[in-house]
């Protein structure tokens, strides 16, 4: 149960991080969950 618990935190730190970048990169907090839907449409191809 660990390290289940352990890569749930993980998984919810990193989204975090991901979105303060997106964040500080494009400078629109209104913008930051259009730009992960494309991001992870690039990555799916």
């Amino acid at each position: 149960m660990r390290v289940k618990s352990g890569m749930v935190r993980l998984r919810q730190r990193f989204q975090h991080c991901l979105r303060d970048q997106i964040l500080e990169t494009i400078g629109a907090e209104e913008d930051v969950d259009l730009e992960i839907q494309h991001l992870r449409q690039v990555l799916s191809r």
